[in-house]
């Protein structure tokens, strides 16, 4: 009985540390998307973008929210910002130094540094982020990413607040 207790007990120590990654992540995504920006970031999102509302920031921020999930779901790989908008929104937020540091330490971890798409040479462009951020949500929504009838709401966010084309499913929809 012995020989078979040491086998046992490493699964079950697996399984519970399996347990916990996957609450921990739960516990992030709730925490990404209950996230309230700090004061004042949408007065800074405004001087970039004068002509854009109250609600647009709001689907901007909803944007960016989807922008940070996308990032945590698929293990923290590079994930390319499809909105200007958005970006520009990230921009202002890194710049209340404490509040980004503490969202980024509670929603994946450890910090989250921006690297311009230059920067990223090759990688970006194979689209390969972009692609990410087109198949984590569509997946998340239940929609084909490779022959959508209509765009993710991260997308259509996108879409919305920035004014951009949508991507192509034969563009977004390959997977590497």
């Amino acid at each position: 009985m012995t020989p078979l207790l040491i086998p046992v007990t490493f699964l079950l120590l697996i399984a519970c540390l399996v347990l916990w990654r996957v609450q921990v992540g739960f516990k992030r995504q709730a925490y990404i998307r209950a996230f309230q920006f700090p004061p004042g970031l949408f007065d800074q999102l405004r001087k970039q973008h004068p002509a854009l509302t109250q609600k647009e920031c709001q689907l901007v921020a909803q944007g960016l929210r989807q922008f940070f999930l996308v990032y945590l779901r698929s293990g923290r790989k590079p994930v390319s910002m499809p909105s200007q908008a958005a970006e520009d929104l990230w921009h202002a937020f890194i710049l209340y130094a404490q509040h980004y540091q503490a969202f980024c330490q509670r929603a994946f971890g450890r910090f989250l540094h921006h690297t311009p798409a230059v920067v990223l040479g090759g990688a970006a462009a194979g689209n390969v982020g972009l692609r990410r951020c087109w198949w984590y949500p569509c997946r998340e929504e239940n929609i084909n990413p490779r022959a959508p009838a209509a765009p993710s709401i991260v997308v259509a966010t996108f879409l919305a607040a920035a004014s951009m084309s949508a991507p192509t499913a034969s563009a977004m929809g390959r997977r590497r």
